[in-house]
């Protein structure tokens, strides 16, 4: 989302209780390693998308929460999705877990709490471009053998952004039927 469309969405509804970021680029693994790849042209595309967009959103949302919280005594909250696979994705999505524990140290005492949702393999159109094979293996190594549902995920940011989870900040919740607990044997 552009910084200018969430201005306008403020404005149109005249504050804003809560955020979540739920977008992102995924760079398929290619045989190569990091150091045989040439350039870094995918390493700022993915990075660029996934941890500097989200820091964009963030400065912005951020700053007309933190403004009504002091205003009001409003408590927000902040969710961000990080995903997890190959080497760009995995540090800008490291990066954006980061960024959820600085912020929430930084906001809660103004009564903004910031979480991460960790989405493993759901059935989204992006993960949809992964072959037959690999999404065969994918879901063979999960433990609750299938992909998760976008709704399964949106449940829980839903959770995370009510008042229910008001003592709930700096956190990362995975969201994977167990998919990361796997030990590769």
């Amino acid at each position: 989302m552009r910084v200018c469309q969430i201005v306008s969405t403020i404005k149109q509804f005249g504050q804003l209780d809560g955020a979540a970021k739920i977008a992102g680029v995924y760079d398929y693994p290619t045989s190569e390693l990091w150091h045989e790849q040439r350039g870094i042209e995918k390493w700022d595309h993915v990075i660029g998308v996934n941890l500097t967009g989200a820091a964009n959103c963030l400065h912005v949302e951020l700053e007309h929460m933190a403004s009504a919280a002091a205003s009001t005594g409003r408590k927000a909250s902040q969710v961000k999705i990080a995903y997890y696979r190959e080497h760009r994705y995995i540090a800008s999505k490291h990066g954006n877990i980061g960024l959820t524990k600085a912020l929430a140290k930084e906001y809660g005492p103004v009564g903004i709490n910031i979480n991460a949702v960790a989405p493993g393999a759901i059935d989204t159109p992006m993960n949809a471009n992964v072959g037959r094979e690999v999404g065969d293996k994918l879901v063979a190594a999960i433990p609750i053998p299938r992909r998760g549902t976008a709704e399964e995920t949106a449940k829980l940011i839903v959770f995370l952004l009510s008042e229910d989870a008001s003592y709930i900040t700096g956190a990362t919740y995975t969201v994977d039927g167990g998919m990361t607990q796997y030990d590769e044997e």
